[in-house]
C-alpha cells in the first residue's frame, strides 16, 4: 500500500511542477506580449533588448504567440 501511496504523491508532484511551468510561460508570454503592444513591428532581437529577458525565453514566447495569433 505505502508504494501506491508514494506514486500517487509522486505524480502529486509532477502535476505541480508542470503546471508551474505552464505558468511560468504564461507569465512570460503576457510580459513579452506588452512589450510587443508598446512597440509593434519589433523583431525579435529588439523584443530581447527591450524586455531584458533571456533569449530562449523571448524565442519560445514568440513562438507561442505567433501560434495563437497566426501571425
Amino acid at each position: 500500500m505505502q508504494g501506491t501511496d508514494s506514486a500517487i504523491s509522486e505524480q502529486d508532484r509532477m502535476r505541480a511542477v508542470r503546471d508551474a511551468r505552464i505558468r511560468e510561460k504564461l507569465d512570460t508570454d503576457h510580459e513579452l506580449y506588452r512589450v510587443i503592444d508598446k512597440k509593434p513591428g519589433s523583431g525579435v532581437y529588439e523584443l530581447l533588448n527591450s524586455w531584458g529577458g533571456q533569449a530562449a525565453k523571448v524565442y519560445g514566447s514568440v513562438r507561442r504567440l505567433k501560434e495563437i495569433t497566426g501571425f
